[in-house]
């Protein structure tokens, strides 16, 4: 698939580990458990400045990944969209809104990319969903924004890709990204979460690789 973001420094936050929350939590729907989010990851972006905010986290708008145009990964036709969930403030202990399976994706859409492949791109900032169930979109077409809705701590796209039509009771399924460029990795989520809140500044800690028909690990961090 294409990335659904562009630009440089994004963290893959939570990809590819036998030990993250994504990969590791069970969601009973109907008394079935689903791992819906076994390869998700969640995506937030580092600015020139090496860290994830300017000045202080608790605006979203401080965040550099905040509004960020989100692309559709492949040619399909939307099945399912979900608008008008207010924002969190980032940080924050408490949510927006009361979080269940409805509301925990936030501002949603989910594009059937053909063959079973059901992607959820979640957490947009409300009312800037650009299309509507039943439209056809194109590869790389913009479908909304990078927001800060359902149960996010802060603005993040969270994307992943299920067998079934359904943001959250589903299997994921793996896909890889058809090329990006690797430069570096933030260390464990705990040493990211560290980072963050003492507002220090991550390096890319290589030159960058070009990576082909790959996914990527946790807390990688890639040019899209």
């Amino acid at each position: 698939i294409q990335p659904p973001l562009r630009g440089k420094g994004w963290l893959a936050g939570e990809a590819a580990s036998n030990t993250t929350g994504h990969r590791r939590t069970p969601l009973f729907i109907d008394g079935a458990p689903y791992f819906a989010q076994r390869y998700a990851v969640d995506w937030l972006q580092f600015g020139p400045d090496g860290k994830l905010f300017r000045d202080t986290p608790e605006k979203n708008e401080n965040w550099y990944c905040y509004g960020a145009d989100i692309h559709a990964v492949a040619d399909g036709v939307v099945t399912e969209i979900q608008d008008g969930i207010i924002e969190n403030v980032p940080l924050a202990e408490e949510r927006a809104v009361a979080i269940n399976l409805q509301s925990a994706p936030g501002n949603t859409i989910v594009i059937d990319h053909g063959e079973d492949n059901f992607a959820t791109y979640a957490h947009m900032l409300p009312g800037s969903l650009t299309v509507k169930a039943g439209d056809r979109v194109r590869c790389a077409q913009v479908i909304g924004k990078l927001g800060n809705s359902g149960n996010s701590d802060a603005p993040h796209l969270h994307f992943h890709i299920g067998h079934r039509n359904s943001a959250l009771g589903t299997h994921g399924v793996p896909y890889h990204l058809e090329s990006f460029e690797l430069i570096g990795n933030t260390g464990s989520s705990e040493q990211l979460m560290q980072l963050v809140m003492e507002g220090k500044a991550w390096q890319p800690q290589m030159e960058s690789e070009k990576r082909q028909n790959e996914y990527m690990l946790s807390n990688d961090v890639v040019n899209l």
